[in-house]
């Protein structure tokens, strides 16, 4: 049988892990949404302005793109507040 303290040093290095796997999650959370969802989100931007200086010819092409563009930004922020809710 362990004693309390072994126990308690179990529990911690148990609640150590927890947070440094805490910690990596958000790091990468971090990442994720400065790589992906950000450039996503300004490309599509860019594409809405090219549509304002192109005139009417793309814009039709533009804006299917452009709403492509952020319908993939909103998935990839529910995939990444999917991770988070596993926490």
């Amino acid at each position: 049988m362990k004693s309390k303290e072994a126990e308690m040093e179990d529990t911690k290095k148990s609640l150590l892990h927890t947070i440094v796997q805490q910690n990596q999650l958000l790091q990468r959370v971090e990442s994720e949404i400065f790589d992906n969802v950000s450039q996503v989100l300004c490309l599509a931007r860019i594409k809405l302005f090219e549509m304002h200086l192109a005139g009417r010819i793309d814009i039709a092409d533009n804006i299917s793109e452009s709403s492509n563009l952020i319908a993939q930004a909103i998935g990839d922020l529910r995939n990444l507040a999917k991770q988070v809710r596993r926490l």
